[in-house]
C-alpha cells in the first residue's frame, strides 16, 4: 500500500493522539506543525504527547499539548498512568508515534484505550526499532519516504499492506533565490550538526579545497553539537576563518534559508530532516550525498548529488554550481516543481487523516460484526 485511499467516509469521526521525542522534534518541527495545522483544519481533533518540553511550541489555538515526564523505570508505571489519565476525559481513537523514542509510549496508550497503533518512520533508527514494538498491536506503518519504506518493507517486521509513504510537507517559494543578486560573493549554508558523524568536517575540508582553486564564497555553519570547538580550531588552523562563519541564528529554518545561494548536506542523513526540505523550498540549489534517506534529492534534476561524502566530492559538487549559476537555478525551479507534487502541506495533512479514517471505519465494520 503505497499510499492511503483518500477515498475513506469523511464523516467517520476520529479524535487523534500524536506522539513526539525530542530527535523528532528537532529534526521536522515544522513539517509536524504543519501536519497539526492541516488536521484541524479539516475538523480533526489533535493533541500532542511529547516528554520534550520545546516541543510545546507546537500547541497552536485548538492543538491541545500534553507534556509528560520521561517513562523511565521506576516511575514507569505512575507516569504512563498520568498520562492516561489526561487522555481519559475524551480518549482518542487513533495514537500515532513520529520516531522510535515515543513507540513505547504510543503502543501503551493504545493498549490501554483498544486503539489503533500507527508508527511514523523518518530514520533509519526507526526502521531498526520495529523489533522490538508488538507487531500485533500496530495496525499501520507510515514510510516518510521511498527508501524508509523500502528498508521497512525488507526488514520482514512490516506487512506491505500495512504500509504506505506520506511525505512530508512544506511550503514553497514561488521562484528560486539562488544566485538572483549578480555580483555578490556566493553563500553556502550547512546546518549538520557539529559532530564526528554529520560531514561538517568534511565540508570544511572542501571549503579549503575550494579556496586553493580559486573560488570565493561566503560559507555559513548553523548546527549545534561537542564538536564544535574542536571544529573551530580546525578552521583557524586552515586559515578559513574569512571563508567560514560558525552561526546560531535564531528563528525558523526558513527565513534563514533567504537569500543562500547553496545548502549543502555533508553527509548521507540516516535520520530525515527538514532542513534540505526547506532549503529546496527556499528556492536554493542543494547539494546532497548518495545514499540518502531522503528522496526529494535527484541528481541533476533536483539537486547535486555527489558520489560519497569526501571532500574532494563535495567540493567538485559545490563547484559545479558556482560555475554555472543558470544550471543551479535550474536545479532551484525544477526543486521547487518536484515539492510541489510530491510534498505539499495538504496532501500530508489529507492522506494521514484518509488513513486514520480507514482504520476507524475498519474497527467500527469490525465492531459491528461481532
Amino acid at each position: 500500500m503505497d499510499e492511503p485511499d483518500q477515498a475513506a467516509p469523511a464523516e467517520v469521526p476520529v479524535d487523534i493522539a500524536l506522539c513526539i521525542d525530542r530527535d523528532v522534534y528537532s529534526r521536522l518541527w515544522e513539517v509536524i506543525q504543519h501536519l497539526c495545522v492541516g488536521l484541524v483544519d479539516l475538523t480533526a481533533p489533535v493533541r500532542l504527547l511529547s516528554s520534550a518540553a520545546e516541543a510545546q511550541a507546537l500547541s497552536l489555538g485548538p492543538i491541545e499539548m500534553i507534556v509528560h515526564q520521561a517513562l523511565s523505570w521506576p516511575f514507569r508505571g505512575q507516569r504512563l498512568g498520568q498520562i492516561l489519565d489526561v487522555l481519559s476525559a475524551r480518549p482518542p481513537t487513533v495514537v500515532q508515534a513520529f520516531s522510535r523514542g515515543c513507540f513505547r509510549v504510543a503502543e501503551a496508550v493504545a493498549r490501554a484505550f483498544e486503539i489503533d497503533l500507527v508508527l511514523h518512520l523518518s530514520a533509519t533508527a526507526d526502521v531498526r526499532a520495529l523489533q522490538h514494538v508488538d507487531g500485533e498491536r500496530v495496525q499501520h506503518v507510515i514510510a516518510a519516504s521511498r527508501p524508509i519504506y523500502d528498508l521497512a518493507a525488507a526488514s520482514g517486521r512490516v506487512r506491505r499492506e500495512a504500509l504506505s509513504v506520506i511525505h512530508p510537507g512544506v511550503l514553497r517559494q514561488a521562484k528560486p533565490t539562488c544566485f538572483g543578486t549578480p555580483g555578490r560573493i556566493p553563500t553556502v549554508l550547512c546546518t549538520a550538526a557539529l559532530d564526528g558523524r554529520s560531514g561538517v568536517g568534511h565540508l570544511i575540508e572542501a571549503v579549503s579545497i575550494l579556496r586553493d582553486r580559486g573560488y570565493e564564497l561566503l560559507s555559513f555553519l548553523l548546527g549545534r553539537g561537542r564538536a564544535e570547538g574542536e571544529l573551530r580550531r580546525r578552521v583557524h588552523a586552515c586559515k578559513l576563518s574569512q571563508w567560514i562563519t560558525f552561526a546560531q541564528p535564531k528563528g525558523e529554518t526558513s527565513r534563514i534559508m533567504d537569500g543562500a545561494d547553496i545548502f549543502v548536506c555533508p553527509a548521507p542523513e540516516r535520520a530525515l530532516s527538514s532542513d534540505s526540505l526547506t532549503a529546496m523550498a527556499s528556492g536554493t540549489a542543494v547539494v546532497a550525498c548518495a545514499g540518502s534517506v531522503a528522496d526529494h534529492c535527484v541528481d541533476g534534476e533536483t539537486a547535486v548529488v555527489c558520489p560519497d561524502d569526501s571532500p574532494e566530492a563535495l567540493a567538485d559538487g559545490v563547484s559545479r554550481l558556482l560555475d554555472d549559476h543558470e544550471y543551479a537555478r535550474a536545479l532551484a525551479v525544477a526543486g521547487l516543481l518536484y515539492l510541489k507534487e510530491h510534498h505539499p502541506v495538504s496532501a500530508m495533512a489529507e492522506q494521514s487523516l484518509a488513513l486514520f479514517r480507514q482504520l476507524a471505519l475498519r474497527r467500527r465494520t469490525f465492531a459491528m460484526g461481532k
